[in-house]
Order: C-alpha cells, then structure tokens, then sequence
C-alpha cells in the first residue's frame, strides 16, 4: 500500500477572533430562533462572545458561544413554559399568538445565567464592569495582604496586561512563585486573588504538595502513561481545572500549590526550604 502521507497535506485550522464568532452567530440566529420558538437579542449574541471568551477555557470559539446561545434559548424557552398539565401546555403554546411567541426573547441575562451554571461564578459578577473592578484591584488586594505591595503590584499587572490583550492565547495569565516563612500572606494573596477576580475564594483550586512525596503520587496528579494500567488516574482537581469546558466547573479559575518543599524531588527543581506556594491564574 502507498503511504498515506505522501497525497495529503495538513492543514491548520485557526480559531475564529471574536467578531468573526459574532458573525456566525448572527447567521445562525434564525435557525436556534426557530428550535426555540424565541427571539434572541442580538445583544445576547455579542454577551455570548465576550462571556465565553473571559470565562470559558478549555474550548474553542464557536463552540462555546453557540453551545451558550443553544443552552440560553433552552432556558428562556422553560421559563416560558406555563405551569400546571403537560398536555395543557402543549395545547397553550399551541394556540399562542405569535405575538405571545415575539414576547419570549433572550437575553443577555440569560446568557449570563448560563455561564453562572457552568463555572459557579454568580450572576451579579458577571454583570459588573470589567473596567471598574480591574482598576481597584490592586488596592482592594493590598486591603487583604498588609506589607507585600510589591507582590500584590506584580499580580495585579500581570491581570491587567492579560485583560488588555497583551497576553498569548492559550497561556495562564501568569505564573507566580511566592517565597517567605509562614504567616507572610502566600496563601492569602492567592485567595484575595480568587475573591477579587470571581466573588468566591471557592474558586481558588488548591494542591497541597506534601501529598506528592514519591513517585508514585506524583502521577496522581499528572496521570501515568497508557502502559503503566495499575496506577491512578490522574488528581480531579487537576482534571477539573484543565477540562473545565467538560466539566462546567471552575472555569478559569487560579490554582494554588503549596508546600513545595514537601514534594518529590523528580518533579520539578529544589525550592527553598522556608516554605513557598505557586500561584497560576
């Protein structure tokens, strides 16, 4: 047989930019109209774009704007849905006018309600303006952490310049290396990090590395290779927060390793022995 490689060609495919997931959006409006029976805002277009691109990782774009579109149709089509006999309702929906149908609209909202399913990030955050909490941020940081602005300084930038456009796609906003003895406020500026960016220092997913001493666990938490069937999958920590589009859980959220000192010596280099946390965001 001839070689397969040798007649085709690979081509790579780019992910459309934001206002181009917008277009296809907009020509794809009538038909999840129709699936519906709704109207759909064109405002709840572009908010699914915008909210899918700053919440949902792990994904995609259209993927995830039109999953979000399909899924808010879906929950504005239930809220419509009149109570009492199914077949009774059937039969209401039925008779209703089409000005009765031109009543039920998405919305942006609904999309917001959405992505607040998905990630766990309440409604009122994802409603407030990315501006006004990006320009507090700092100091509403440097509220919580007393005594690090340096560090809290750095963080802050670092959100800032991703949140400007300045950052790779498909890269952590950043990668920080807190070094200091106990009680510096490693931890609590991960935390404030978590609360300030998403209302919830819940959403801060945190691996204590004094749970990797050998090297058996540490493939706990990357996982084994195909061959090696016996040992564990990998951490579902780890899973959640790198598949959370699958998962509907944690989206974008910073995770935090601490104890460095306590892990195992193949995974990474030596770290100082006065206690260290890692923070990814």
């Amino acid at each position: 047989m001839p070689h397969s490689s040798g007649g085709s060609r690979k081509v790579h495919v780019e992910e459309p930019s934001a206002q181009a997931t917008i277009a296809m959006l907009r020509a794809l409006k009538q038909q999840y109209e129709q699936h519906h029976g709704l109207e759909i805002q064109d405002a709840a277009l572009v908010a699914a774009v915008q909210l899918a691109a700053r919440y949902i990782s792990g994904c995609p774009f259209p993927d995830k704007a039109i999953d979000l579109i399909d899924e808010a149709g879906a929950t504005a089509a239930k809220t419509m849905m009149p109570v009492g006999d199914q077949e009774e309702n059937v039969i209401t929906l039925q008779s209703s006018s089409k000005n009765a149908v031109k009543e039920a609209i998405v919305c942006p909202n609904h999309v917001a309600q959405v992505v607040s399913q998905w990630t766990g990030i309440p409604v009122t955050v994802l409603d407030q303006e990315e501006k006004d909490r990006l320009i507090h941020l700092a100091s509403r940081l440097r509220e919580r952490v007393v005594g690090q602005d340096e560090a809290v300084n750095l963080v802050a930038q670092a959100v800032l310049r991703s949140r400007a456009g300045f950052d790779q796609p498909g890269q952590p906003i950043g990668s920080f290396l807190f070094l200091g003895s106990t009680g510096v406020g490693k931890t609590e500026l991960a935390k404030a990090l978590a609360d300030q960016l998403f209302d919830s220092e819940k959403m801060l997913v945190r691996f204590d590395m004094s749970e990797y001493v050998d090297r058996g666990s540490v493939l706990r938490l990357i996982g084994a290779p195909p061959r090696f069937n016996l040992w564990e999958r990998p951490d579902r920590r780890f899973q959640e927060h790198h598949h959370h589009y699958d998962l509907k859980s944690r989206s974008g959220a910073p995770n935090s390793r601490n104890g460095w000192k306590n892990h195992n010596g193949s995974c990474t280099g030596p770290c100082d022995a006065t206690g260290s946390e890692t923070l990814q965001t």
